[in-house]
C-alpha cells in the first residue's frame, strides 16, 4: 500500500501527464478530463472512504486551498466516506467508485440547477440530467478523474475488498 507522499507525488504525476495527452483529444473532452484529472487529485478514493483520517489528498487540498476551502471539502466527502468500507470496490474500483463519486459531487449541483431552470424550459430532470452529465466535456472529467483513481489503485497494489473489507 502507498503511503501519502506516493499517492501525492503519484497524483500529481498523472496530472501532468494525462494533462498533456488531453491536448490531443477534441476540446470538450480534452478539457474535461484536465478537469477530471484536477478532482481526481483531491477526491482520491481514500477521501472517499475514510471519514476518520484525513488523507494525502486532503491534506493537499487544504495547502492548495486553504484551512476552511480545506474543511468543507472534506466535510462535503465525509457523508460518502462513512457509507464507504476502507479500501472497498465502491471507492477503489474505478468502473464502479469513480461514477459514484462523480455523480456524488455533480448530481446535487445538477438538479439544484435543473430547480433552478424547470420554470424556464419544457424538460424532465432526466433528459436534463443526460444534458448538464452525459455531455462530452462530463465525460473528459469522468475519463481523468478515473485515470487517477486507477492509479491510485496501482499504487495500493491493486488491493480492495468486494465485502466489507
Amino acid at each position: 500500500m502507498a503511503n501519502r507522499e506516493t499517492h501525492s507525488k503519484r497524483a500529481k504525476q498523472t496530472f501532468w501527464v494525462g494533462s498533456a495527452l488531453s491536448i490531443a483529444l477534441p476540446w470538450p473532452l480534452g478539457l474535461g478530463a484536465t478537469l477530471g484529472l484536477t478532482i481526481g487529485m483531491y477526491a482520491s478514493p481514500d477521501v472517499r472512504d475514510q471519514e476518520q483520517v484525513r488523507n494525502g489528498a486532503e491534506h493537499d487540498f487544504t495547502a492548495q486551498f486553504g484551512g476552511v476551502a480545506g474543511w468543507l471539502w472534506s466535510a462535503y466527502w465525509q457523508p460518502l466516506a462513512r457509507l464507504i468500507p476502507h479500501r472497498s470496490y465502491l471507492s477503489h474500483f474505478p468502473p464502479v467508485a469513480t461514477p459514484i463519486a462523480f455523480l456524488y459531487l455533480f448530481g446535487p449541483l445538477a438538479l439544484l440547477q435543473y430547480l433552478l431552470v424547470a420554470w424556464l424550459v419544457d424538460i424532465t430532470l432526466l433528459e436534463w440530467l443526460l444534458l448538464v452529465l452525459g455531455n462530452q466535456f462530463m465525460l473528459g472529467v469522468l475519463l481523468g478523474w478515473a485515470l487517477q483513481d486507477l492509479v491510485h489503485l496501482w499504487d495500493d497494489g491493486f488491493k480492495f475488498y468486494w465485502g466489507k473489507g
